[in-house]
């Protein structure tokens, strides 16, 4: 586990909704994101133009990206958005469809409810299921390595993402970084998720030292 003491986890969004952040949010595609908050960071908002900050692109051109590279696909075909509904962390992979898996809160009456959700149709169990308040960081987190699949996999959708690609301990190294998770609203979790995975790759080695 990081280092808790290097980070804010009691820190909770005051709200998911109607906030700057929030504009960037629901955009689906991973690079489309990724371009769209380079804009915005510089202030370069007439170069940022309608088509990026889309919740989901026309089939026509979301198939005419994939047709430069399949990496411009990741994300597209994440599921729409429910009503009232925000994205508040994702996870995206290094693989060659950059696949996304995104974890969303929507206000439903006087409670935020919460689904995780893939390109793929996966469905995952999670907990808490529902909230009063926007979680912490601390309960996010537990949100998302609590998370089963219908497969019932224990290690959540960061770690397991890794593990399903690291055949040998000696692939580590190279899965450091196989596994990002970005979020608008919780500012230290990418750094988080970060420590995680190099303290996964030192275990792995230490597999192989224990092995010689």
């Amino acid at each position: 586990m990081p280092d808790c003491a290097s980070y804010e986890l009691e820190y909770r969004p005051s709200t998911y909704w109607d906030t700057p952040t929030a504009l960037l949010a629901n955009i689906k595609g991973a690079r489309r994101k990724s371009a769209a908050r380079e804009f915005l960071e510089k202030g370069d908002f007439e170069g940022l133009e309608d088509w990026m900050t889309q919740e989901g692109l026309p089939a026509e051109l979301r198939d005419a990206l994939g047709r430069i590279h399949p990496a411009l696909m990741g994300g597209e075909y994440l599921p729409d958005f429910y009503d009232d509904e925000v994205e508040i962390a994702r996870v995206t992979l290094r693989s060659v469809m950059a696949d996304v898996i995104s974890v969303r809160a929507r206000r439903v009456a006087v409670r935020i409810v919460y689904r995780i959700v893939d390109e793929y149709g996966t469905t995952f169990d999670l907990f808490p299921e529902d909230s009063e308040r926007p979680l912490s960081m601390e309960e996010l987190i537990g949100l998302m390595d609590g998370a089963l699949d219908e497969d019932h996999h224990e290690i959540g959708i960061t770690e397991r993402y890794r593990e399903l690609n690291c055949y040998e301990p000696g692939d580590a190294e190279g899965l450091v970084d196989f596994v990002t998770v970005t979020s608008e609203f919780y500012p230290e979790l990418t750094a988080w998720y970060a420590e995680e995975a190099e303290e996964w790759v030192r275990e792995k080695k230490a597999e192989i030292d224990s092995a010689a």
